[in-house]
């Protein structure tokens, strides 16, 4: 029953959080489909609003690892040809091959504590290159032009 607690737990938690009111000019077939999701959903049009831009929306910088926050920080700049070059980048052969060596020889249990010391390294790495990929990705996607209100007619949305 752990689990069932800490869903409550979240629930309540997510019930206190603090809200304000935001006025928003949208597209007629844009409300009506958040009023239409709302109705199927059983739920206010205000949560069909907050879950859409909860789930849609980038993280802000504040919301990545503090480990990671430096790095990123710099794509917020960079032109879009450089955004394009991070999200196509990749381990280097060598390196990405080591790294399932470690993997593989960890899983086996058979890494000693420099090896252990490897694998870490080589997991930053790795990990600090799949968050500037993604991170990239959405400073990319932020930077496109939004919808105008003629792109929400009901047969596009």
């Amino acid at each position: 029953m752990e689990l069932f607690g800490q869903i409550v737990d979240q629930e309540m938690a997510d019930m206190s959080v603090a809200t304000e009111v935001l006025t928003v000019r949208l597209p007629a077939a844009a409300v009506r489909r958040l009023r239409r999701v709302a109705e199927i959903s059983h739920r206010p049009v205000d949560d069909v609003v907050a879950d859409s831009l909860r789930t849609n929306l980038p993280p802000l910088l504040e919301d990545v690892p503090t480990a990671f926050r430096q790095d990123l920080a710099v794509l917020e700049t960079l032109p879009t040809s450089e955004l394009w070059q991070q999200m196509r980048a990749q381990l280097d052969p060598e390196r990405l091959k080591r790294y399932d060596e470690l993997l593989e020889a960890n899983s086996a249990g058979g890494l000693d504590v420099t090896g252990q010391r490897d694998l870490a390294a080589v997991r930053a790495e790795a990990d600090r290159l799949m968050f500037r990929k993604a991170y990239a990705r959405d400073a990319h996607n932020i930077r496109l032009v939004p919808p105008s209100s003629t792109d929400f007619s009901a047969g596009e949305l």
